[in-house]
């Protein structure tokens, strides 16, 4: 069994190798960490940047969606994840309504929603 601590390294190593274009190498990791528990938010956070690096914008949503925030409508770093899938997606009006509200709660993920929704009304 991984400790938490192991856990979260390897979703360090994983979300690296995503931002560095190692994507097959990414997914595996976040594939394994899902076997051992496929409701980490995290993990599945981290599966749908995966999609969403390679323009497979559909597939990151989904994941988004129906795997993190079906279990938790609140939770921030997923909704800006689906605010920059969407927005990157060219669904800008979907985008400001995910990021809206997000930009206005404070907490981590307010810049990031405020920066996306610039973009998205450009």
């Amino acid at each position: 069994m991984l400790s938490t601590e192991h856990r979260q390294r390897l979703l360090d190593i994983a979300n690296a190798g995503c931002s560095k274009g190692l994507v097959v190498e990414a997914r595996a990791i976040y594939e394994g960490l899902l076997t051992l528990d496929p409701d980490m938010a995290p993990a599945n956070i981290g599966l749908a940047l995966s999609h969403i690096v390679l323009n497979e914008f559909a597939e990151g949503e989904e994941l988004l969606r129906e795997k993190v925030l079906a279990a938790d409508p609140a939770d921030q770093e997923a909704r800006a994840m689906l605010g920059l899938c969407l927005t990157l997606a060219g669904r800008c009006n979907d985008a400001e309504d995910i990021l809206e509200p997000l930009s206005r709660e404070g907490g981590p993920r307010a810049e990031l929603a405020t920066t996306l929704l610039e973009r998205a009304r450009q």
